[in-house]
């Protein structure tokens, strides 16, 4: 049987104008029918809910806000499909994701799909860090770009809705848990044409993703991102008291931040990359979006 013919494609979106149009062409390039498609409008102020309708899509809108894992649940909870396919609306999906698709038997124990790679027209940032990201082996499927039998969905009792990032992580250990497998296959590429096309718009992606590792005290002790954005938190403020009793002793010790932010990229890439340079830069950023969102939990900052 041809998977378009009991499939249900999720796609959980807010805001979506620059992208929706993309992902959904995207689709049809492969033929495949627009009544299997769901949006899951939460809240859009744009042009999201037009564009599904344009394209003769199901939608779903939300009166209310929600989380990517809320969205998706309630998508998948009102379509048919036996097999689920979640998309985020930023993605574009290639023929290769279509061809695996269209020739595998997708098992009732195995949730499938592959992490993002770069937009179709990558940037300086997405060439130097989610080039390294890329590299990285993972153990987790984006939830973005993700495949399962809806009875797996089912047992798993679908996203954590409690989680507003991290999702996708928490439901592939869950997936393990249960003694089902998670399968990384690089056949099922997509585009992610969301990335991050500024140091502003990444400091803000990391500012939204620090979230996850502040959902409690244990998530926070079991992040070393997090960890280490408190460590690049407080050289700052020690930094600058430093700086008012004796300014050439103050902007000594900002020397330490980039020692931290060398130390992290070594830990978190391939030592021996020579992006190195590179990763360092946008590595500060990284830290200064993840201190905000630490301070925004802390009611410090909106």
């Amino acid at each position: 049987m041809n998977f378009l013919s009991d499939v249900s494609i999720i796609i959980p979106a807010h805001n979506e104008e620059r992208f929706l149009s993309g992902l959904l062409d995207s689709l049809q390039v492969f033929n495949i029918p627009m009544s299997s498609v769901t949006v899951v409008d939460v809240c859009s102020i744009d042009r999201t809910s037009k564009i599904a309708l344009d394209y003769r899509v199901n939608l779903i809108s939300l009166s209310r806000k929600a989380t990517p894992s809320q969205a998706r649940n309630i998508g998948a909870n009102n379509t048919q499909g036996n097999t689920l396919i979640f998309l985020d609306a930023d993605v574009l999906v290639t023929k290769d994701w279509f061809d695996f698709l269209s020739e595998i038997d997708i098992s009732n124990s195995s949730i499938y799909g592959d992490t993002y790679h770069l937009s179709i027209e990558p940037c300086w940032i997405e060439n130097i860090w989610f080039t390294e990201m890329l590299l990285k082996k993972k153990n987790y499927i984006n939830g973005g770009n993700l495949v399962l039998k809806r009875s797996l969905f089912r047992s798993l009792n679908g996203f954590d809705e409690n989680l507003e990032t991290g999702e996708d992580v928490d439901f592939c250990r869950r997936t393990r848990e249960l003694g089902n497998e998670v399968e990384l296959r690089s056949e099922l590429k997509v585009h992610h044409e969301g990335n991050p096309k500024s140091i502003k718009a990444f400091v803000l992606r990391e500012k939204w993703h620090g979230k996850g590792d502040l959902v409690n005290l244990k998530s926070f002790l079991s992040s070393p991102v997090a960890l280490g954005s408190v460590v690049f938190l407080c050289l700052h403020i020690v930094s600058l008291i430093v700086f008012f009793i004796d300014p050439t002793a103050g902007i000594s010790s900002l020397l330490v931040i980039p020692i931290l932010c060398v130390t992290i990229v070594m830990l978190k890439f391939n030592p021996k990359t020579p992006r190195i340079l590179g990763l360092t830069l946008i590595c500060y950023f990284y830290l200064f979006g993840r201190a905000a969102s630490l301070l925004v939990r802390l009611r410090i900052i909106q």
